[in-house]
């Protein structure tokens, strides 16, 4: 049994021009459209969010990051003492992201504070301002909670922003910062 949907002419216009240009019918673009749909919303997320997290992990990816499970993480970090060039390589790879963003045209604070929330996982707050950064985890342990620091810090003036000032201690990042003046 079929029944009728209505669109925007433009809409059907362009998945009619997909749907030749790759041999399919509307019919089957429309029923595969509404299946992701369905399964994204069962995970109570829009495909606006599906696609984004995508994105995501493609420009993470593009910037050299890789994944790797958080436990793993954390027993690296803890049985290593960083020093000073680790550090930058820290600050380096968040301006490295910083720009990977621009250049993808997620510069607004809130694109990357849902992209750094996206990165980090776990239970964490993160919020990006005009005036300070603020980072919640409380499973970060305090090593964890200082590279994190610098990631952010080489992201936010990646971006034109001052450090201020910043505070650190486990699980909690405050960076205050101020936009830097043109010229």
């Amino acid at each position: 049994m079929r029944k009728f949907l209505t669109a925007k002419a433009e809409l059907v216009e362009k998945v009619n021009d997909v749907a030749k240009k790759d041999g399919r019918t509307i019919f089957s673009i429309v029923n595969e459209a509404l299946e992701e749909f369905l399964m994204a919303n069962e995970k109570n997320k829009s495909l606006y969010e599906v696609i984004e997290e995508l994105k995501t992990i493609e420009i993470a990816k593009n910037a050299g990051m890789v994944f790797v499970p958080e436990e793993f993480h954390e027993n690296v970090i803890n049985r290593t003492s960083l020093g000073k060039n680790d550090y930058k390589s820290w600050n380096e790879a968040g301006r490295i992201f910083g720009k990977y963003l621009e250049v993808n045209n997620m510069k607004e604070l809130k694109n990357i504070e849902r992209v750094i929330k996206y990165l980090i996982g776990g239970v964490s707050e993160i919020l990006f301002s005009e005036n300070r950064v603020v980072c919640i985890c409380p499973k970060m342990s305090e090593q964890r909670s200082e590279e994190l620091a610098e990631f952010l810090e080489g992201l936010i003036e990646s971006l034109g922003f001052i450090i201020s000032s910043k505070e650190i201690s486990r699980g909690i990042i405050i960076i205050k910062i101020k936009k830097q003046k043109a010229g």
